[in-house]
C-alpha cells in the first residue's frame, strides 16, 4: 500500500492537507483505503466465527487468533495523513442489523460516530487479541468484536 499513499503524502508534504483533498488523488486513495480495509475486516470476521464457533478450545482459538490481520489498517495508520481524513464518512447505523443498534453492542459503541471510528475500535480488539501476553489467560468476547468487524465491513462497503 506504500505506493498507494506515495503522491498523496507528497502533496500533503508540500502544499497541505487542503490542498491534498482537493486533488483527485485523494478520493482515489479514500476509496482504496476503504476497500482494502473493508476486505480486510471481511476475512477477520469469518475468522473470529470461527473462533465463536471453537468456544473453549484455546489450542484453536491461538492458532484461529494468529490468523487475523490489520495490515492495511496498520498501513493507514502509518501514514502521515491522518486516519479521520482517510475514513471520514459519519456512520449509518440505520443500516446496522436491528441486533447492532441496541444492546450491549450499540452501548459499546455509541461513542464512535466515523468510519475511523470504528475501525479503530475494530483492529484495536485485533491487536489485544494478537497479543501474547494478553491473549494467553484472557476471555475474549469474540462474538463483540465479530460484530465490530461485520458492522465495519458494511460500512465500508457502502457506496462512495
Amino acid at each position: 500500500m506504500a505506493d498507494l499513499f506515495a503522491e498523496p503524502v507528497r502533496i500533503f508534504l508540500e502544499k497541505g492537507l487542503e490542498a491534498l483533498e482537493r486533488s483527485s488523488k485523494f478520493g482515489d486513495l479514500k476509496r482504496s483505503v476503504a476497500e482494502r480495509v473493508r476486505r480486510e475486516a471481511a476475512f477477520d470476521r469469518e475468522v473470529l466465527q470461527a473462533l465463536v464457533a471453537a468456544g473453549k478450545d484455546r489450542v484453536r482459538a491461538g492458532a484461529l487468533s494468529a490468523t487475523l490481520e490489520d495490515a492495511e489498517f496498520r498501513a493507514a495508520c502509518g501514514s502521515p495523513i491522518p486516519l479521520a481524513r482517510l475514513l471520514p464518512r459519519k456512520l449509518d447505523r440505520d443500516a446496522w442489523p436491528a441486533r447492532f443498534r441496541s444492546g450491549r453492542f450499540a452501548a459499546r459503541t455509541a461513542a464512535d460516530r466515523t468510519e475511523a471510528d470504528l475501525a479503530e475500535r475494530a483492529f484495536r480488539r485485533i491487536k489485544l487479541m494478537r497479543t501474547p501476553a494478553l491473549a494467553d489467560g484472557a476471555k475474549f468476547d469474540y462474538a463483540y468484536a465479530r460484530d465490530l468487524m461485520a458492522a465495519l465491513e458494511l460500512e465500508l462497503g457502502r457506496k462512495r
